[in-house]
């Protein structure tokens, strides 16, 4: 049965995608989330101008993140800063790609004589691709579309690896794309092994030769994460003597810092009754569960629903769509089981919601595999569209007011000796990216480092701060700033002389302040 589409629909299903995305993103302002201000703009930044053995963890334990999708998002945001619009509508590429290869995988699914068929797998993927985990993020510097549409596109070539097609060589393909979103950013790993279950599942045949396709998945994923994440692996390595540093250091044991896992435990289930059924918590409350901010998002307990019935479906018959249908299971399980065991971030789930929808379509196909009931898959999706539209609730990452550029910073120019101190945990190394490169920045009590910690790397800092020959400053969040921020100071024994100089900008309301520090007498 012919389920694949014509190159010249799928062309024109992208270009819809493409243009609806970039006007919608176009209309929204400019990014101003806590990330792009915490370490997106400070770490390409940083790399670039290199600060990393200089600088002292600024932008926290983010400082320490490979920079490669930074590195786009910086060029891009040079290139197009005076035209915010422009800017969101550039970045909002890979949605579509995303949301095209989300149609592509849902076509598979639907035989040619499913009426609006087109239209059909569409609406799948539009409702996908507006999910409370990704559409909140599009155009910004925290989306996951990119190592998503790797991770999609390597999916898409697994389902189509069968017999007569080479699929050794559409394995070899899958598995480079999968890997190489793990590569770009390793919260997509979950996908890896979500793709090489679907993998083992492909239906090649002679066994022999699955075997092989499936060996030569596994060296062609390895060495996808391996070419694009072993040059910042080894810069690492030679400054902290790990690669991923500070992560994992209970293995790695980095000596300029403590042994510990590093990992963020906020989100994770509690309990057994929460770990089986965590999507129907997040689908009726808006009590943050798996994010900080309030969210409530019913895409994935459907999912929940249709994969058990697809499931119980295939082992129950043996209908002709059974293969196509037990690797997409495989996919969606593996990956959100990993997801939930390594992070339970929903923001890094937003790939695999993507296919949130298609699961409808699966489990139609399992229960009717010649396709009798043609309207059923549009009343389980138009259902379900309506059920998305009247009950979730997205979460606001933050963004700047529309204004002349996308990042307005104004900072008083500070001489090329002096010392900054970063005396909280806000997010502001992004004021680094706006001084010049040898003014010296320290994140003294953050997330990584808090004075008196007993850290080699907390060591180097309380000597930069205390040996500081030039003048010190002292940037801080000064709503807050008799907290934290005095504690810091009365560590170092320093104190303010005023006055305090606001720095300018749109991505915090102009919430932070430079001013000059003196030590105490």
């Amino acid at each position: 049965m012919q389920v694949s589409v014509s190159r010249r629909i799928g062309i024109s299903v992208f270009l819809l995608f493409l243009i609806g995305f970039a006007i919608y993103a176009a209309r929204l302002g400019p990014d101003a989330n806590w990330d792009l201000r915490n370490y997106h703009l400070y770490d390409s930044f940083a790399l670039l101008h290199g600060k990393l053995g200089y600088d002292i963890a600024p932008a926290q334990i983010q400082t320490y993140l490979a920079p490669q999708l930074d590195m786009i998002g910086y060029a891009l945001h040079n290139l197009l800063n005076r035209h915010p619009a422009l800017l969101n509508s550039v970045m909002s590429i890979p949605t579509a790609v995303e949301t095209c290869l989300t149609f592509l995988i849902s076509c598979r699914f639907l035989p040619v004589s499913t009426p609006g068929r087109i239209s059909l797998a569409m609406l799948v993927a539009l409702i996908g691709a507006t999910g409370a985990a990704g559409l909140p993020t599009i155009a910004t510097s925290s989306t996951e579309s990119v190592p998503g549409s790797l991770c999609l596109a390597g999916f898409l070539l697994i389902l189509t690896a069968r017999k007569g097609t080479r699929p050794a060589v559409r394995l070899a393909i899958a598995a480079f794309l999968l890997g190489g979103g793990a590569g770009l950013k390793l919260t997509s790993l979950p996908y890896c092994l979500g793709g090489a279950a679907a993998a083992l599942l492909a239906p090649i045949e002679p066994r022999r030769r699955k075997w092989l396709s499936f060996l030569v998945f596994a060296v062609m994923g390895m060495l996808g994460v391996v070419l694009i994440a072993l040059p910042w692996w080894l810069v690492l390595d030679a400054r902290f003597h790990s690669p991923l540093f500070p992560f994992i250091n209970q293995i790695f044991r980095s000596p300029d810092y403590l042994p510990l896992a590093m990992s963020d435990g906020r989100f994770f289930p509690h309990g057994t009754l929460q770990t089986l059924f965590y999507p129907f918590y997040w689908a009726v409350s808006t009590t943050p569960r798996v994010t900080e901010l309030p969210m409530r998002d019913p895409r994935f307990a459907v999912a929940f629903v249709m994969v058990i019935l697809a499931a119980l479906g295939i082992l129950a018959k043996h209908g002709r769509n059974r293969a196509e249908a037990a690797m997409f299971l495989a996919f969606f399980i593996v990956s959100y089981g990993l997801w939930e065991k390594a992070f339970s971030i929903f923001r890094y789930l937003a790939p695999l919601e993507m296919l949130s929808a298609t699961t409808v379509l699966v489990a139609w196909r399992v229960a009717d595999p010649e396709g009798r009931m043609r309207w059923l898959p549009w009343i389980g999706t138009a259902c379900l569209a309506l059920l998305c539209l009247v009950s979730t609730h997205y979460p606001d990452w933050g963004r700047a007011p529309t204004g002349p550029k996308a990042v307005n910073v104004v900072v008083p120019r500070l001489p090329e000796d002096a010392l900054v101190i970063l005396l909280d945990s806000s997010p502001m190394a992004y004021v680094a990216a706006f001084e010049p490169p040898d003014v010296r920045f320290v994140g003294a009590n953050s997330n990584l480092l808090s004075p008196g910690q007993k850290t080699k790397l907390e060591a180097e800092a309380e000597q930069v701060i205390r040996s500081a020959k030039g003048p010190v400053w002292g940037l801080e969040y000064f709503p807050a700033a008799a907290g934290m921020d005095d504690a810091t100071l009365k560590y170092y024994g320093l104190h303010r002389v005023p006055p305090c100089t606001p720095v300018i900008s749109n991505l915090d309301s102009s919430s932070l302040r430079l001013c000059p520090l003196v030590r105490d007498r």
